[in-house]
Protein backbone atom coordinates (compact mmCIF):
# COMPACT_ATOMS: atom_id res chain seq x y z
CA UNK A 1 0.00 0.00 0.00
CA UNK A 2 0.77 3.44 -0.64
CA UNK A 3 -0.58 7.06 0.33
CA UNK A 4 0.11 10.39 1.54
CA UNK A 5 -0.93 10.23 5.64
CA UNK A 6 -1.41 13.70 7.15
CA UNK A 7 0.86 15.19 9.72
CA UNK A 8 0.99 17.75 11.69
CA UNK A 9 1.24 18.69 15.58
CA UNK A 10 -2.45 17.94 15.95
CA UNK A 11 -2.99 14.50 14.24
CA UNK A 12 -0.01 12.59 16.41
CA UNK A 13 0.56 10.50 13.76
CA UNK A 14 4.21 11.02 14.32
CA UNK A 15 7.21 9.54 11.60
CA UNK A 16 9.15 6.87 10.72
CA UNK A 17 7.14 4.08 12.36
CA UNK A 18 7.79 0.60 11.91
CA UNK A 19 3.90 -0.14 11.78
CA UNK A 20 1.01 2.40 12.05
CA UNK A 21 -2.64 2.57 11.24
CA UNK A 22 -4.22 4.16 8.00
CA UNK A 23 -7.98 4.88 6.83
CA UNK A 24 -9.05 3.11 3.97
CA UNK A 25 -9.85 5.96 2.44
CA UNK A 26 -6.24 7.53 2.56
CA UNK A 27 -4.55 4.72 0.59
CA UNK A 28 -4.47 2.37 -2.30
CA UNK A 29 -2.37 -0.39 -3.72
CA UNK A 30 1.49 0.04 -4.38
CA UNK A 31 1.89 0.13 -8.03
CA UNK A 32 3.39 -3.01 -9.19
CA UNK A 33 7.51 -3.27 -10.34
CA UNK A 34 7.69 0.29 -8.23
CA UNK A 35 10.43 -0.23 -4.85
CA UNK A 36 8.81 0.53 -2.28
CA UNK A 37 11.40 3.55 -1.80
CA UNK A 38 9.85 5.17 -5.17
CA UNK A 39 6.65 4.49 -3.83
CA UNK A 40 6.92 6.43 -0.66
CA UNK A 41 8.58 9.33 -2.41
CA UNK A 42 6.27 9.46 -4.84
CA UNK A 43 2.59 9.66 -2.71
CA UNK A 44 2.97 13.32 -1.12
CA UNK A 45 4.97 14.84 -4.03
CA UNK A 46 2.77 13.02 -6.91
CA UNK A 47 -0.93 13.77 -5.29
CA UNK A 48 0.49 17.92 -4.47
CA UNK A 49 1.81 17.93 -8.28
CA UNK A 50 -1.53 16.47 -9.53
CA UNK A 51 -4.28 18.48 -7.28
CA UNK A 52 -2.21 21.79 -7.34
CA UNK A 53 -2.26 21.64 -11.43
CA UNK A 54 -5.30 19.46 -12.02
CA UNK A 55 -7.44 21.00 -9.43
CA UNK A 56 -6.80 24.27 -8.38
CA UNK A 57 -5.06 25.14 -11.27
CA UNK A 58 -7.49 23.56 -13.65
CA UNK A 59 -5.54 23.19 -16.15
CA UNK A 60 -7.18 22.37 -19.52
CA UNK A 61 -7.66 18.74 -20.44
CA UNK A 62 -6.34 19.22 -23.56
CA UNK A 63 -2.98 20.25 -22.03
CA UNK A 64 -1.43 24.16 -21.30
CA UNK A 65 1.17 25.88 -20.55
CA UNK A 66 2.78 25.03 -16.88
CA UNK A 67 5.57 26.71 -15.03
CA UNK A 68 7.13 24.91 -12.13
CA UNK A 69 9.67 26.78 -10.03
CA UNK A 70 11.96 24.84 -7.84
CA UNK A 71 12.15 22.33 -10.47
CA UNK A 72 14.90 19.87 -9.31
CA UNK A 73 13.49 19.72 -5.65
CA UNK A 74 11.31 17.30 -4.33
CA UNK A 75 7.81 18.17 -5.29
CA UNK A 76 8.91 20.29 -8.43
CA UNK A 77 10.71 17.57 -9.99
CA UNK A 78 8.08 15.01 -10.39
CA UNK A 79 5.49 17.91 -11.12
CA UNK A 80 7.70 18.00 -14.51
CA UNK A 81 6.31 14.81 -15.26
CA UNK A 82 3.03 14.96 -13.85
CA UNK A 83 2.49 17.90 -16.10
CA UNK A 84 3.46 16.09 -18.95
CA UNK A 85 1.25 13.09 -18.37
CA UNK A 86 -1.57 16.20 -18.08
CA UNK A 87 -0.75 16.85 -21.76
CA UNK A 88 0.71 20.49 -20.92
CA UNK A 89 3.87 21.53 -22.02
CA UNK A 90 6.48 22.44 -18.75
CA UNK A 91 8.75 25.51 -18.55
CA UNK A 92 10.99 24.58 -15.28
CA UNK A 93 12.50 27.37 -13.21
CA UNK A 94 15.82 26.39 -11.56
CA UNK A 95 19.40 26.73 -11.18
CA UNK A 96 23.11 24.99 -12.03
CA UNK A 97 22.54 21.29 -12.05
CA UNK A 98 18.74 21.60 -11.93
CA UNK A 99 18.14 23.15 -15.04
CA UNK A 100 19.74 19.94 -16.69
CA UNK A 101 17.65 17.47 -14.53
CA UNK A 102 14.65 19.65 -14.89
CA UNK A 103 15.44 18.82 -18.72
CA UNK A 104 15.93 15.49 -18.60
CA UNK A 105 12.53 15.18 -17.05
CA UNK A 106 10.52 16.38 -19.60
CA UNK A 107 10.54 20.21 -19.29
CA UNK A 108 9.78 21.84 -22.74
CA UNK A 109 12.29 25.23 -21.45
CA UNK A 110 14.12 25.75 -18.41
CA UNK A 111 14.85 29.36 -17.19
CA UNK A 112 17.73 30.13 -14.73
CA UNK A 113 16.07 31.69 -11.30
CA UNK A 114 18.93 33.68 -10.53
CA UNK A 115 18.41 36.03 -13.57
CA UNK A 116 17.92 39.56 -12.34
CA UNK A 117 15.49 39.62 -15.14
CA UNK A 118 13.38 37.31 -13.94
CA UNK A 119 10.52 36.69 -14.99
CA UNK A 120 10.65 40.07 -16.97
CA UNK A 121 12.48 38.51 -19.95
CA UNK A 122 9.33 35.78 -19.94
CA UNK A 123 7.31 36.27 -23.20
CA UNK A 124 5.09 32.98 -22.76
CA UNK A 125 1.77 33.16 -20.98
CA UNK A 126 0.44 30.39 -18.82
CA UNK A 127 -2.57 28.47 -17.69
CA UNK A 128 -0.50 27.72 -14.32
CA UNK A 129 2.33 29.15 -12.43
CA UNK A 130 2.95 26.26 -9.92
CA UNK A 131 5.36 27.66 -6.99
CA UNK A 132 6.54 24.50 -5.73
CA UNK A 133 9.55 26.08 -4.27
CA UNK A 134 6.74 28.40 -2.42
CA UNK A 135 9.87 30.57 -3.49
CA UNK A 136 7.88 33.56 -5.27
CA UNK A 137 4.82 35.68 -5.08
CA UNK A 138 1.73 35.67 -7.46
CA UNK A 139 2.49 39.77 -7.90
CA UNK A 140 5.42 38.76 -9.62
CA UNK A 141 4.36 36.24 -12.09
CA UNK A 142 0.70 37.64 -12.63
CA UNK A 143 1.74 39.43 -15.86
CA UNK A 144 2.86 35.42 -17.24
CA UNK A 145 -0.84 34.13 -16.29
CA UNK A 146 -3.02 33.77 -18.81
CA UNK A 147 -6.85 35.44 -18.17
CA UNK A 148 -8.13 33.31 -15.75
CA UNK A 149 -4.95 31.31 -14.95
CA UNK A 150 -3.62 29.94 -11.89
CA UNK A 151 -0.67 30.58 -9.04
CA UNK A 152 -0.51 28.06 -6.83
CA UNK A 153 2.04 27.61 -3.84
CA UNK A 154 2.41 24.86 -1.74
CA UNK A 155 2.88 27.06 1.49
CA UNK A 156 0.60 29.52 3.12
CA UNK A 157 2.11 32.66 4.82
CA UNK A 158 0.96 36.28 5.35
CA UNK A 159 1.98 37.35 1.94
CA UNK A 160 -0.07 34.91 0.30
CA UNK A 161 -2.98 36.04 2.13
CA UNK A 162 -1.97 39.84 0.55
CA UNK A 163 -1.51 37.89 -3.31
CA UNK A 164 -5.33 35.87 -2.54
CA UNK A 165 -7.21 39.44 -1.34
CA UNK A 166 -5.43 41.17 -4.41
CA UNK A 167 -6.60 38.49 -6.54
CA UNK A 168 -10.00 39.05 -6.19
CA UNK A 169 -10.10 42.17 -8.26
CA UNK A 170 -7.59 40.36 -10.75
CA UNK A 171 -8.29 38.58 -13.82
CA UNK A 172 -6.24 35.40 -12.63
CA UNK A 173 -6.65 33.36 -9.33
CA UNK A 174 -4.39 32.57 -6.10
CA UNK A 175 -4.57 29.32 -4.51
CA UNK A 176 -2.95 27.08 -1.76
CA UNK A 177 -2.63 23.54 -2.22
CA UNK A 178 -3.99 21.29 1.05
CA UNK A 179 -3.11 17.65 -0.39
CA UNK A 180 -5.66 14.85 0.62
CA UNK A 181 -5.08 11.91 0.14
CA UNK A 182 -7.77 10.22 -2.63
CA UNK A 183 -7.75 6.63 -3.74
CA UNK A 184 -8.52 7.80 -6.95
CA UNK A 185 -5.92 10.29 -7.24
CA UNK A 186 -3.31 7.38 -5.90
CA UNK A 187 -4.56 4.89 -8.70
CA UNK A 188 -3.87 7.22 -11.49
CA UNK A 189 -0.39 8.41 -9.78
CA UNK A 190 -0.03 4.11 -9.44
CA UNK A 191 -0.56 4.43 -13.36
CA UNK A 192 2.23 6.89 -14.21
CA UNK A 193 4.37 5.34 -12.24
CA UNK A 194 4.46 1.76 -14.13
CA UNK A 195 4.35 3.40 -17.02
CA UNK A 196 7.93 5.06 -16.24
CA UNK A 197 7.13 8.38 -14.20
CA UNK A 198 10.03 9.07 -13.04
CA UNK A 199 10.68 9.73 -8.77
CA UNK A 200 14.10 11.61 -8.55
CA UNK A 201 15.84 10.03 -5.41
CA UNK A 202 18.73 12.15 -3.53
CA UNK A 203 19.51 8.58 -1.37
CA UNK A 204 17.62 5.55 0.61
CA UNK A 205 19.13 5.41 4.01
CA UNK A 206 18.35 2.77 7.33
CA UNK A 207 16.41 4.36 9.84
CA UNK A 208 19.90 4.07 12.26
CA UNK A 209 20.96 6.36 9.67
CA UNK A 210 17.91 8.79 10.28
CA UNK A 211 19.99 11.71 11.88
CA UNK A 212 22.87 11.78 8.79
CA UNK A 213 19.93 11.73 6.42
CA UNK A 214 17.74 14.55 7.83
CA UNK A 215 21.43 16.17 7.69
CA UNK A 216 22.39 15.62 4.42
CA UNK A 217 17.97 16.71 3.39
CA UNK A 218 19.01 20.25 5.26
CA UNK A 219 22.24 20.53 2.92
CA UNK A 220 21.38 19.30 -0.36
CA UNK A 221 17.41 18.70 -0.51
CA UNK A 222 15.84 16.35 -3.05
CA UNK A 223 14.36 13.63 -1.54
CA UNK A 224 15.33 10.67 0.46
CA UNK A 225 13.34 7.36 1.03
CA UNK A 226 13.58 6.00 5.09
CA UNK A 227 13.63 2.17 4.81
CA UNK A 228 11.90 1.01 8.18
CA UNK A 229 12.15 -2.63 7.84
CA UNK A 230 15.57 -3.10 9.55
CA UNK A 231 14.96 -1.54 12.78
CA UNK A 232 16.76 1.07 14.68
Amino acid sequence: MFGFLPYGPFNKRGAFAQALIAKCEEIASKPKGISHETAAAAATTGLTAIQSMRDLGRLPASGGQVLVTGASGGVGSISVGVANKLNASVTAVGSGMGLEIARRLGAASVLDRTQADLPGNIHEQFDVVFDAAAAFRWRKWRGTLKTGGAFVTTLPSFAFAVDKAASLFARTRVHFVNVKSRPADLELLAGWLEEGLEVPLATSIPVRDLAKGLAQLQKAGGRISVRVADGF
